[in-house]
């Protein structure tokens, strides 16, 4: 009797015992994530494999929203990643552990109408220490300024959007912008671009939120973002959200920038993912299965806000 408790607490510790996701890389550089946190069609990559430690990115059942496991981000001073053409994250004043979608080998891109849900647990920090504090973007695979990034920042829980650097005319207007390469001068201060809060910050440390997207893909200004957050549409766009001549994917993780901050000021910070789901098509909301969450599909696509986010 005594030999089988042993065995069954032996292999709930087994079982609870958290990893990390460096062990379990790939030799095509890529992970694949447990289904039961991500349920998404596609492998995953790592923004910088050189800068992960074994506590950056690991796989808890700890502290989970749904199901037995979620995935745990740690980012502390000096996690920055070097690529091979020489560019450094510390020499530009950031810090990252983020990870990608891959489909063989490549970014996968959106097209069509897309659906994307994530939760998020945040463990409070100092948001004064940073210029902002990304949990995830929709980014394109190039150099360009993500379309959409989202930010934990001294204002709250904020949108970034800079779809207005993909359009020709406005970014030579400022000269810079996302439609041809090499222009990097595309800022949120730009009148046709924004920079919103969706969340205060009461709302958005030390507990679940839930985000839902349902994206339009588009160069052109016939596209469309929408963004629920625990179930209340918060935030509705209206324009491009496709970056031309770049694939856009969904990332996640932590990405922090100092700006005009001593980068030396840094501190440990902690986030939490679980929940991260994709469907593609008009109708596929349904297939995110949102159920086991509390939310309804019909529920969510019949709400509208007042305040419709517009490049023009």
């Amino acid at each position: 009797m005594k030999k089988a408790i042993l065995i069954l607490v032996v292999g709930l510790f087994l079982v609870l015992m958290p990893y990390n996701l460096r062990a379990e890389l790939k030799k095509d550089g890529t992970f694949i994530l447990p289904k039961d946190v991500v349920k998404y069609p596609h492998k995953w990559k790592t923004a910088f494999i050189n800068s992960l430690k074994d506590y950056s990115i690991q796989v808890v059942s700890s502290n989970v929203r749904f199901g037995k496991k979620s995935i745990r981000f740690e980012l502390r001073p000096g996690d920055c990643g070097v690529s091979k053409s020489g560019y450094s994250d510390c020499k530009n004043k950031s810090e990252r552990h983020e990870l990608v979608p891959q489909n063989k080998d490549r970014d996968i891109g959106y097209s069509g109408i897309t659906w994307h849900s994530i939760s998020f647990f945040a463990e409070k920090f100092d948001t004064s220490k940073y210029d902002h504090n990304s949990l995830f973007q929709f980014h394109g695979d190039g150099d360009g300024a993500p379309s959409f990034n989202f930010s934990l920042d001294n204002s709250g829980f904020t949108v970034q959007r800079r779809t207005a650097c993909n359009v020709k005319e406005i970014a030579k207007k400022y000269g810079g912008g996302n439609w041809k390469s090499g222009l990097k001068a595309c800022s949120t201060r730009w009148k046709e671009n924004a920079y919103l809060r969706i969340m205060s910050k009461k709302e958005m440390f030390n507990k679940w939120n839930d985000v839902v997207f349902n994206i339009k893909w588009s160069e052109k200004q016939k596209g469309f973002l929408k963004m629920w957050i625990n179930g209340g549409l918060i935030y509705h766009y209206i324009g491009s959200t496709d970056t031309p001549n770049e694939s856009t994917a969904f990332q996640f993780g932590i990405y922090r920038y100092y700006g005009g901050r001593s980068i030396s000021s840094g501190i440990n910070q902690v986030a939490y993912f679980d929940e991260i789901r994709f469907a593609k098509g008009k109708k596929s909301c349904k297939k995110l299965k949102l159920d086991d969450l509390g939310y309804n599909c019909k529920d969510l696509e019949n709400q509208s806000i007042s305040i419709i986010d517009k490049i023009y």
